[in-house]
C-alpha cells in the first residue's frame, strides 16, 4: 500500500505530515495535464444546449457546487486538504490521525457519522467530479472522451476507498453501508425522503 511504502522509505513523520497534501496535489496536477493533453487533440462538437435547459444547467452545477462544498466542509476543509498535518510536519510535531480516504467522521459512541452529504452517499466528494464535468451546455468528442476517463477513475477511486475504509474502521463502516446509503450516486435520506411523501 503507498502509505506503508512512504512511511518505509521517508519514515512515519514525514508520511503523516505530507502524505494527504502530495496526494491533493498529485491529483490536482495529474487531471491538469491531462485535460490539457486532451485539449490540443483534433476535436469535433457533438453538441450546444440553448433555450429553457441552460439555467437548468446552471442550477445543476450551482447545486453540485453546494453539496461539494458541504462535504469538504464536513470533513474538515484544512484537514481534507492536507493543511493540518503539514504543518504539524512544519513543526517536526507528529500529526494526529487523519480519517481513512474521504470518509465520514466516527462519532463519540464510534459509529460513523451519518449525516449531511454522507448521508445522501458515501463518496460524495468523488461523486461531486462527475456533475461537474458532465453539467456543460456543450459537449465535444475531446470533452467526452476526458469525462469517460474521470468518471471511471472516481467510481474505481471510491471502490478502493470503500476497502481501505473497511479496514480501517471495520464493523463501525460496515453498518454505515449496511445502514442503506448509496455507494456512489446520492439520494436523499429515507427519512427525508419519507417527509417528503407523507406531504404530498
Amino acid at each position: 500500500m503507498a502509505k506503508e511504502h512512504a512511511a518505509h522509505h521517508f519514515g512515519e513523520l514525514h508520511r503523516a505530515g505530507l502524505y494527504r497534501l502530495f496526494y491533493v496535489l498529485q491529483t490536482i496536477l495529474l487531471l491538469s495535464l491531462f485535460y490539457a493533453y486532451v485539449r490540443r487533440l483534433p476535436d469535433r462538437q457533438l453538441y450546444r444546449l440553448r433555450g429553457p435547459i441552460v439555467p437548468l444547467i446552471y442550477a445543476g452545477q450551482a447545486a453540485n457546487l453546494l453539496f461539494g462544498l458541504l462535504a469538504v466542509r464536513q470533513i474538515g476543509w484544512l484537514r481534507g486538504l492536507g493543511l493540518v498535518s503539514a504543518g504539524a510536519w512544519l513543526r517536526r510535531e507528529m500529526p494526529s490521525p487523519e480519517p481513512e480516504a474521504q470518509g465520514p467522521r466516527l462519532g463519540a459512541d464510534g459509529a460513523m457519522l451519518n449525516v449531511g452529504p454522507f448521508a445522501w452517499c458515501r463518496h460524495p466528494i468523488n461523486f461531486v467530479g462527475v456533475p461537474f464535468f458532465w453539467l456543460t451546455t456543450s459537449m465535444s468528442v475531446n470533452r467526452l472522451a476526458f469525462n469517460i476517463t474521470v468518471t471511471l477513475y472516481l467510481v474505481l477511486g471510491s471502490m478502493h476507498e470503500e476497502a481501505r475504509l473497511r479496514a480501517a474502521y471495520g464493523p463501525a463502516y460496515t453498518a454505515y453501508q449496511n445502514s442503506g446509503v448509496p455507494f456512489f450516486v446520492p439520494r436523499p435520506p429515507w427519512r427525508f425522503a419519507s417527509v417528503l411523501s407523507a406531504e404530498c
